[in-house]
C-alpha cells in the first residue's frame, strides 16, 4: 500500500485525521465485514445517517481510487475489500506522517519525538523497544 495523506487534520482521531469523515466511517464497516456491497455499506450505516446509495457508491470508487479498496463484480453488483488491514493502515500512515517531518535530516524534528514519548507510560516505552529490536 502506498498510501499517502493529502491532509492531516489534528484535530480528528484515528482514520477521520487523514480520510473524510465518511471514508473513515465506510473504511471501519468494510474491515468489519472483509467483503461488503454499497447497499450492506449504506445499510450498515443506517444507524448513523440516512445516506444515499449513490453517496455511498461515490466514495467507495474514491476510497478504490486511493487504493484502500478493490472491487469486483458478482452478479450484478459490485463487491469491495480492503486492500491493507487497519493495523497496516495505521502503521503505514504513521510511517509515512514521520518520514514527511523529519525528511528535512534535521535532529530537532527526532528529538521533538523523544519529548512525546517521554510522556507515555513505561510499559509503552517497553513495548517501543520491543519494536525497535526487531526491527535493527
Amino acid at each position: 500500500m502506498q498510501f499517502q495523506p493529502k491532509n492531516l487534520r489534528l484535530g480528528e482521531e484515528g482514520l477521520r485525521s487523514v480520510l473524510g469523515f465518511l471514508e473513515a466511517e465506510i473504511m471501519d464497516v468494510v474491515w468489519e465485514r472483509k467483503e461488503i456491497s454499497v447497499r450492506d455499506v449504506r445499510d450498515a450505516l443506517l444507524h448513523k445517517k440516512e445516506y444515499s446509495f449513490n453517496t455511498i457508491m461515490t466514495v467507495m470508487n474514491r476510497l478504490v481510487a486511493k487504493r484502500l479498496l478493490a472491487k469486483r463484480q458478482t452478479d450484478g453488483s459490485f463487491a469491495y475489500v480492503a486492500t491493507v488491514g487497519r493495523e497496516d493502515f495505521s502503521r503505514e500512515v504513521t510511517r509515512s506522517i514521520a518520514t514527511a517531518i523529519v525528511q528535512g535530516g534535521s535532529l530537532f524534528q527526532a528529538a521533538a519525538f523523544v519529548e512525546v514519548l517521554k510522556e507515555h507510560s513505561a510499559e509503552d516505552l517497553r513495548k517501543l523497544q520491543e519494536i525497535i529490536a526487531r526491527e535493527v
